[in-house]
């Protein structure tokens, strides 16, 4: 309700869905065919295709033990996928290599990716096209403002995973990955993160979101991909929030 928006509160109501027409029609954008993967003989992905569409924000949900972290590593070559698996960035097969460099992976564990001494530096590490006004105005647009030089090992878990984000948003990547970006924070937060990314998105970048937060899926996501265990009848669908948001 708008009430408790104002309030900053979050709700727990399940985001309304229905069927996404004709999704592969999306080729210009990040493509898998005859996607599979293994761990020894217990196979996790079998995909016969897939489409991450430019421009749109698809948000991956399914229970635990589905192999949504897999498709994620896969995807950006973190985890090699079996023989026969072709992943294309725009339209362009690309080995795991060249996908690690086309691709900007959050991870849920943000301790793992802070190296820099300051925040600052933290948000420029690896991405050298910022001025110093575009990485104070990207701070301020995730809460982060007058913590320019703390070390950031000293910020709190959520400023960690914010800083993580901004650091992500200043890259010129093709595929961004975030998993579970909203865990741990509060509805403002969610609407901050949530703007960043749809305006990534608006840049003509594919972005793979892994998130069991409902509310923060109905606010930037165009798309849900589900991924089902292999012994469902459906392992992949992709399917679209049925409200306007954005």
């Amino acid at each position: 309700s708008k009430q408790r928006k104002e309030l900053g509160l979050r709700t727990l109501e399940k985001p309304k869905m229905c069927v996404c027409t004709n999704p592969d029609q999306q080729a210009d954008g990040i493509t898998a065919k005859n996607l599979r993967f293994s761990y020894g003989k217990h196979r996790v992905l079998n995909i016969p295709s897939l489409c991450l569409p430019k421009g749109k924000v698809v948000a991956l949900v399914g229970p635990n033990g589905a192999g949504k972290t897999t498709l994620a590593r896969t995807l950006i070559g973190l985890a090699h996928p079996e023989g026969g698996s072709v992943i294309s960035f725009s339209g362009k097969s690309c080995r795991a290599a060249d996908r690690q460099k086309r691709s900007v992976l959050v991870m849920q564990d943000v301790n793992r990716q802070l190296f820099a001494e300051t925040v600052a530096t933290e948000v420029v590490l690896g991405n050298d096209n910022l001025s110093k006004e575009q990485v104070q105005a990207l701070l301020g647009d995730l809460g982060l403002q007058g913590l320019s030089e703390r070390h950031p090992m000293t910020l709190s878990g959520g400023q960690k995973q914010r800083l993580v984000i901004a650091n992500a948003l200043a890259s010129q990547a093709e595929l961004y990955v975030f998993d579970e970006p909203t865990s741990g924070v509060d509805y403002q937060h969610l609407l901050s993160i949530s703007s960043q990314i749809r305006s990534l998105a608006a840049k003509d970048k594919a972005i793979l979101i892994i998130s069991h937060d409902l509310e923060f899926i109905n606010e930037v996501a165009d798309y849900q991909l589900l991924l089902q265990p292999l012994d469902s009848e459906i392992n992949v669908q992709l399917t679209a929030p049925d409200q306007e948001k954005h």
